[in-house]
This record gives C-alpha cells, structure tokens and sequence, in this order.
C-alpha cells in the first residue's frame, strides 16, 4: 500500500526550483508540466472536448537516460579500469553535495537514496538522483499523522537506523508519552545491523560499540523524547544511505553532522 504524502512529487519539485535554482544538476524529480491547451493536439481530441483552450496539467520526468549508477562504473571498469576509484569519488562527492545543498536550501529528506534511483546523465555528465516518492519534508513531521505514514513499515531498504528506530517508536500506541526502554531500542539496533548488507563488509565490534554508546546517551525517556533527540541530524540521513552505496570510509557516525 503506498504510504500517503503531504507533499507529492511534482510538488516537491515546486520548492526545489523556487529555493534551490541549481537542483537540476543533481536531481530529477517529476514536474507538473502547464500552459498547454488542447489546441495543441489533433482534431481528433479537440472533438472530444467543448473547451479547447482549457488547460491542462501532465506530469513528466525530465530525460535523464537509464544507466543505473552500477551499470556506468562497471561500464567503466572495462574500458578505463585505471580510473574506476576516481570516478566512483567524483561520484560521490557530486551526490554528497546536492545532498547537503537539498537539506539545507529545502528541509526535503529524499528517504530513498538507493542505485536504482541514481542514474548517469550523459548530456551533463554526471550522476542524478531521482524517485522522491517516498521523500518528505522536515515539517511534514510536526503532524502525529504523517509521522506515521513517513515512518510506516517497511521503511526503505537504505534508510537509516535512526529512521528504523523512530520507526519502532511511533508504530506503538501512545508512543508520545510511551516509555521507551533502552534495551528495546538497543535490541532494534542489533537486529539492523544483522540484516544490513554491509554489516559483514565493516568491523562489527566498532559499529556496535559507537552505536551503542550513541544509545547510552540517548538516556531513557518517553517515545516523544527519544524520536526528537534521533530527528536532530536529519540532514545526514541520505548522506548515510549514500555512503553504503558507494562503500565509502566515511563511516556514519550517529549524532553528528558530517
């Protein structure tokens, strides 16, 4: 069941262009497209219709092409395997910076960032993030509501684990002035990291030990404590999921902004 939304895609779109001009360089996102009357299309259609300058409403993406992020560097490591690391940095870098211009400029959260949804614009070059389907803004959570449609289960397969444990917070009945025991979110935690793709790419022992003292400082509190303590850095959180794509050493550190 798709989780519903206070801002659509295409309106998303809207505060992206009016508060961040130079977003198409990093993103694609679907636009309303307007001003077209039906006296553009054929006589056909113009039958069908009483009001021919009407205006109607199509939303579209702009061409972007459909190389996936991984098919482009594996595409690369064939013709110059000299180069693969470089790129994939450049790659990187390009996305982390749309990425913090997108949280600072908007307050939008992407909440999806994932390879298929990063694909290689050839026409200017570099990788664009698309799909903000599942993407909100920040004061979109100052409503009880959408905070449990954006936190609905299952979340994104990249989200992160401070999203999965609001998650296992704001799904609770009276979750607000709920108790929340530290060995619950704890316990949350581990089983994140067992499920997590990358877990056996990484130290276990010093992922749960920095998340671990993460949690400790967290202290015990009520459902509405805790959630707005994990909701202070929410402007890293697509970095995080970035940086398990492209399996970078900037380990994301939990309670600090990168």
């Amino acid at each position: 069941m798709k989780k519903s939304r206070t801002h659509k895609e295409p309106d998303l779109h809207v505060i992206m262009k009016d508060k961040f001009p130079d977003y198409y360089r990093y993103f694609a996102p679907i636009e309303k497209i307007k001003n077209v009357t039906l006296a553009t299309l054929n006589n056909k259609n113009l039958k069908t219709h009483k009001d021919n300058s009407k205006e109607y409403v199509r939303v579209t993406r702009r061409p972007i092409g459909d190389q996936q992020i991984e098919d482009r560097i594996k595409e690369l490591e064939k013709k110059l395997p000299g180069s693969v690391e470089e790129k994939k940095e450049e790659y990187y870098n390009h996305l982390e910076e749309g990425l913090s211009k997108l949280a600072t400029e908007t307050r939008i959260v992407h909440f999806n960032i994932k390879p298929e949804n990063i694909i290689y614009d050839e026409s200017q070059h570099c990788p664009i993030i698309k799909d903000f389907g599942e993407a909100f803004v920040l004061e979109d959570l100052h409503n009880e509501e959408n905070m449990r449609n954006i936190f609905k289960q299952p979340l994104p397969e990249y989200a992160p684990i401070e999203a999965k444990l609001i998650a296992s917070i704001v799904n609770q009945p009276k979750w607000k002035t709920r108790q929340v025991k530290k060995e619950d979110i704890e316990n949350q935690m581990l089983e994140d990291f067992r499920n997590d793709s990358q877990y056996e790419k990484n130290e276990p022992s010093i992922m749960t030990d920095k998340w671990v003292r993460y949690i400790r400082n967290l202290k015990q509190g009520t459902g509405n404590t805790i959630v707005n303590k994990l909701l202070e850095h929410w402007d890293t959180w697509d970095k995080g999921s970035l940086q398990k794509i492209f399996e970078t050493n900037r380990n994301h550190t939990p309670g600090q902004s990168y």
